[in-house]
């Protein structure tokens, strides 16, 4: 009976093994038929199907490279904001330099100045890749839109080091020189362009520069020579029509209207592209014009994105918040929900609905949760939109999930610092002290908001003794270690400390208040008074302020 239970008890176990081999077969053919259907349906240009096919693979497989490829290719396309969070996600499952640096490539076109996000990525990778060619290009990008022109020319200058026979690079070089306040200069590399611009591989590149430099400049009637020889290059993109039918408009020639009729036609079957155009006819005051043409596409384009998101664009401009809410409402977004519930939020702030404006906001940030991407459109929105609780919302968002975006925290912090909010800025700097614990300004602001606050004292003055005993010689850590001394009852002792410091440093407004605090407290009045005098009052915390009028 036993040998027959065992025999019974190892075939089962033979047939679970044998199972579970067939099932993790099964699944794994099921993941790449996904994916191959997803690179198939992204080469015919059907993002939404690419999208559907991939997400079946991630759903079998959450870290699936190719899958996230296919998903931050069509983000690119339909939704930019999104592309970063794929972008982040395929550099967390596959953390190649490349990799990387694609992830701050889309960081600085999604994100605005300074770009916190691309300037921590390639922080990051200054010591391994910074001898790499990639790495160089993003970095002149990046000093170019922080207008840091030195450094993009030591970039550009070390890519052709790396690369001498390269004459992308010269290229570059030329076009970072055209604005020079150097004639001689700004000739030579206008030279180089137009030489670059007889070499079919540059052709493109060198009359994109000089379309540019003639618009600095206010030549309209080269830029246009230029732009007409550049929309005749193999290849170009649809910026390059665009950017020609911008030069047509500020010329005001009649040939605008023939011109923009022939894209419009060319681009009728293609959403991503009808979107581009109709983004055009919106910075151009053109919106209603855009709404109109829009409304003649074919009924599965419409439905197509990020068609939807050019129609809402259009009635946001032309500012048609009945016929914004009463179409949003009829819609279902899928992938860009978050964005859908936030035009519907806006809808509702200008119709004066407060009420579901700030739950259709609360659903978006909902929907947007664990989106990077999202979550910084969102607070671009608010900004643009003129909703600074809205924006705020959205930041501590940003902050909680995703807590090693620094520039997150410190955008809060200026917001609470001008508004002389201490109570947040005292939740803030105890939330960075907590990730940052090495940061000697996080520390000082933890240890100071909570002393001016009187909470947490504990910790405040245990903080305060122990950045001063490293940092003793530093003006503002001084301060704070004095002030806490003084709130121990040790005012002799904590006037003793801000002695130290040179007449110079006790002057500056920043550390004249707690010294003449200080003062005052242990009797020295008249001296107080002028110290009082120096104290910049505009800049103060209430808490700060108080500190002026206390006997």
């Amino acid at each position: 009976m036993l040998r027959r239970n065992l025999v019974l008890i190892s075939t089962l176990l033979v047939l679970l093994v044998v199972g579970l081999g067939w099932f993790a077969r099964c699944r794994h053919y099921q993941e790449r038929r996904a994916v191959r259907t997803a690179e198939r349906f992204l080469t015919a240009g059907d993002y939404h199907r690419a999208s559907l096919s991939a997400r079946q693979a991630l759903q079998t497989n959450p870290a699936n490279l190719e899958a996230c490829q296919v998903m931050a290719t069509v983000a690119e396309a339909c939704c930019p904001p999104e592309t970063l969070d794929w972008r982040r996600r395929i550099a967390e499952i596959s953390p190649t330099v490349e990799n990387k640096l694609r992830w701050a490539a889309t960081a600085l076109q999604v994100q605005g100045p300074p770009y916190p996000v691309a300037v921590g990525i390639l922080q990051d990778l200054a010591s391994t890749a910074s001898n790499q060619v990639a790495y160089c290009n993003l970095a002149t990008d990046l000093a170019l839109k922080l207008k840091h022109r030195e450094e993009a020319e030591h970039w550009i200058e070390t890519a052709r080091r790396l690369q001498p026979s390269n004459e992308v690079h010269q290229l570059n070089l030329a076009v970072l020189r055209l604005d020079s306040k150097n004639s001689d200069l700004a000739l030579e590399a206008r030279a180089t362009l137009r030489r670059l611009e007889a070499d079919t591989n540059f052709a493109a590149l060198a009359l994109r520069s000089l379309v540019a430099d003639s618009l600095t400049r206010n030549d309209l009637p080269n830029a246009r020579q230029f732009s007409q020889r550049l929309i005749a290059c193999p290849g170009v993109s649809l910026d390059d029509d665009l950017l020609h039918l911008d030069i047509l408009s500020r010329m005001n020639l009649p040939e605008f209207g023939p011109c923009l009729k022939r894209l419009q036609g060319r681009v009728s079957t293609n959403a991503v592209s009808i979107y581009g155009v109709c983004s055009f006819l919106v910075r151009h005051d053109l919106a209603e014009q855009g709404w109109a043409w829009l409304k003649t596409c074919p009924r599965e384009i419409r439905e197509t994105q990020p068609v939807p998101l050019a129609m809402v664009e259009c009635l946001v401009a032309l500012k048609y918040w009945a016929d914004l809410e009463n179409f949003l409402k009829r819609e279902q977004w899928g992938d860009f929900e978050a964005m859908r519930l936030a035009f519907l939020s806006q809808a509702a702030f200008e119709l004066h609905d407060q009420a579901a404006a700030g739950v259709r906001w609360r659903l978006a940030t909902t929907q947007a949760r664990r989106r990077l991407g999202t979550l910084m459109w969102l607070a671009e929105k608010a900004d643009s939109w003129g909703r600074p609780s809205a924006r705020l919302d959205i930041l501590w968002e940003i902050a909680h999930e995703f807590p090693s975006e620094r520039w997150a925290w410190q955008e809060l912090a200026l917001s609470y610092l001008a508004s002389g909010d201490t109570r947040r800025l005292y939740e803030i700097y105890a939330n960075l002290s907590t990730l940052t614990p090495d940061d000697v300004s996080t520390r000082n602001n933890f240890a100071v908001t909570a002393l001016l606050l009187k909470t947490n004292l504990a910790k405040a003055h245990a903080v305060a003794r122990q950045i001063y005993v490293e940092h003793s010689a530093d003006p503002i850590v001084a301060s704070t270690y004095a002030y806490s001394l003084h709130l121990q009852s040790k005012t002799r002792e904590a006037v003793a400390v801000m002695e130290r410091l040179s007449p110079e440093l006790l002057a500056s407004p920043s550390i004249a208040l707690y010294y003449a605090t200080l003062l005052r407290a242990d009797g020295h009045l008249a001296k107080a008074n002028e110290y009082y005098a120096r104290v910049d009052r505009g800049a103060l915390l209430p808490e700060e302020r108080a500190l002026l009028t206390i006997p």
